[in-house]
């Protein structure tokens, strides 16, 4: 490829130049902010599936599977370990005895993780 040597020469690859960096430009742009609002959304769901584990009034089998929609979330895995090292369940019976356990066994899969 010969570089230009006149000013028509200049505009015309500047005619092609420009527009592929500003194309290339917008679509990194929007990839980057493809990419934070999936961590946003993400971030969102983390927390309405803590706030599900934290409903004393919920099922018991919500809350099992919100403790173990946890284990989805490797990137909060500290903040999972510590949140699972000693939980206060309401009630008592079978239903605190499954809970007890699923907390256990998420705290385990998320030390994997840290």
């Amino acid at each position: 490829m010969m570089a230009p040597s006149n000013w028509q020469e200049w505009v015309a690859w500047a005619g092609i130049v420009i527009p592929l960096a500003v194309l290339a430009w917008t679509a990194w742009k929007f990839t980057a902010d493809r990419s934070e609002q999936r961590k946003h959304r993400r971030c969102e769901h983390f927390f309405s599936v803590t706030d599900k584990i934290a409903q004393s009034e919920g099922s018991l089998l919500s809350r099992v599977a919100a403790l173990y929609e946890l284990r989805r979330f490797p990137e909060y895995s500290e903040v999972i370990v510590r949140m699972t090292e000693a939980p206060e369940i309401v009630g008592g019976g079978r239903a605190k005895a499954v809970l007890q356990q699923e907390f256990r066994l998420t705290q385990e899969a998320m030390k994997k993780d840290a």
